[in-house]
């Protein structure tokens, strides 16, 4: 579950990394974080639904 950790922490980072290399650093975001939750779904099912 470590990885769970890191990665959601990575996530919340990411705008401020993001921001400094692109100028459309929202919609990157916004994109990354669906197929994020996407994944945490198709992963873990109805535990984490």
């Amino acid at each position: 579950m470590a990885w769970y950790i890191k990665i959601s922490l990575f996530i919340i980072k990411m705008p401020a990394i993001l921001n400094r290399y692109q100028p459309h650093y929202k919609v990157t975001f916004i994109l990354l974080l669906g197929l994020w939750q996407y994944f945490l779904r198709y992963t873990f099912g109805e535990w984490y639904a």
